[in-house]
């Protein structure tokens, strides 16, 4: 901000860069608002947590999952379906493991 008031900064970058800022923050205030309401409805329909600490955890929860883990899984769901579109529909070679040495067959 000083340095859009001092002109050091672009005006089309200054506003560029405050709607970006903006979208972001829009866009985490709704995936928030989507988990809590998630968490309100699940909590008035099955009454599954008898304690407020319990609430307050998951609620807490909705606020953290929504730096970091969620941009975690669009990197993954990206990540897949660049490959859907590459054509690779392959989990690549899967080594088995056993808990003991193999059995014969009886």
């Amino acid at each position: 901000m000083i340095a859009l008031i001092l002109g050091r900064v672009s005006d089309i970058y200054a506003a560029a860069f405050l709607t970006l800022a903006i979208g972001i923050g829009i866009g985490i205030g709704i995936g928030i608002g989507l988990s809590i309401t998630a968490v309100a409805l699940e909590e008035m329909g099955f009454r599954r947590y008898p304690k407020r600490k319990d609430l307050y955890r998951l609620i807490g929860l909705a606020v953290i999952e929504n730096f970091g883990y969620r941009q975690l899984t669009t990197y993954w769901r990206l990540r897949g379906m660049v490959n859907l579109l590459q054509k690779k529909h392959s989990w690549g070679t899967m080594e088995r493991r056993g808990f003991g040495p193999p059995q014969p067959p009886p």
